[in-house]
């Protein structure tokens, strides 16, 4: 059964089927940005919370968001390491808390960092990549398996896996419930998704969208990361999603990644955020959301 995202990835624009998580009419602007000559808009509906780019990026549009150079800068001898190393230690410490081995599968595996931390770890991991230049480097230097197609219907038989690993990636899907509903099918019964992604109504977040406002410098706003970001989702509207899509939540958490802190005009606006970094406050407050959730 077509789902409200359904629709609206078929129209030119959010606007003309309203909310694609409620339904509901008459979402706001509240934001916009040109790349590509077009003008994207982030949406807000006041019913849901739910936000969401409008117009829908086209997949000739997405491929060019992510083609190129996107990786480049990691696939470097112990680039990924330095950079999200430390990160993707703790989310497999605490994945394992839920689940300790099994067949796993990275969705966006990047340079395949967290795959081989997986393996290490006690499972059989695997990883999905779309830049194929990045597959190749994981493939290379990581040493595990990876895909370069898109998962969609068929891609994997029923009952896989028994973990699905995306880390910041779901927000930059078109359809997340149909998206889900594939991720779904191939875990198995009681399997285990550890997803992420940042929290567009954060601490932080508002700092920076007040700051942009004031100044009349929307760039500034550097937490929206639309329309690479089709989707920027809150804790709410983040379970709901889940909820819907047949996923019962068994774990929440924050972070707050480090700011980074130069002599230019953000690097120095960004000198507040650092509080944030603090571990009791990054625990309640931090901008990442962490989530690990359940097939039903």
């Amino acid at each position: 059964m077509p789902t409200n995202l359904d629709v609206a990835r078929s129209s030119s624009t959010f606007l003309t089927s309203g909310c694609p998580l409620c339904g509901a009419r008459e979402p706001r602007s509240v934001y916009g940005r040109e790349l590509l000559g077009v003008v994207w808009e982030l949406l807000h509906c006041p019913a849901c919370g739910l936000r969401y780019t409008s117009p829908c990026p086209t997949d000739e549009q997405i491929g060019r968001f992510y083609s190129g150079d996107y990786h480049q800068e990691l696939m470097a001898p112990g680039a990924t390491e330095r950079t999200f190393g430390k990160k993707f230690r703790r989310y497999v410490a605490w994945i394992r808390k839920f689940r300790r081995s099994g067949r796993a599968l990275d969705i966006g595996c990047s340079t395949g960092l967290l795959v081989r931390l997986l393996g290490d770890s006690g499972f059989e991991a695997e990883g999905m990549e779309m830049n194929a230049a990045s597959a190749a480097w994981a493939a290379e230097h990581q040493g595990i398996k990876v895909r370069t197609d898109l998962l969609q219907d068929g891609t994997f038989p029923a009952g896989s896996f028994d973990l699905v690993t995306m880390g910041d990636v779901l927000e930059h899907t078109v359809t997340p419930l149909s998206f889900l509903a594939i991720v779904r099918k191939i875990l198995k019964p009681g399997g285990h998704m550890f997803v992420s992604f940042p929290d567009v109504s954060s601490l932080e977040s508002r700092y920076w969208y007040w700051l942009s406002r004031w100044t009349g410098r929307g760039w500034l706003w550097r937490t929206c990361h639309i329309p690479g970001h089709i989707w920027e989702f809150t804790r709410v509207t983040a379970e709901r999603t889940f909820r819907e899509a047949g996923f019962d939540l068994v774990g929440f958490r924050r972070s707050q990644p480090l700011p980074e802190v130069n002599r230019s005009l953000s690097g120095l606006l960004a000198l507040p955020t650092l509080l944030l970094c603090l571990p009791g406050v990054a625990r309640l407050c931090g901008t990442q959301m962490e989530f690990i959730i359940r097939r039903r």
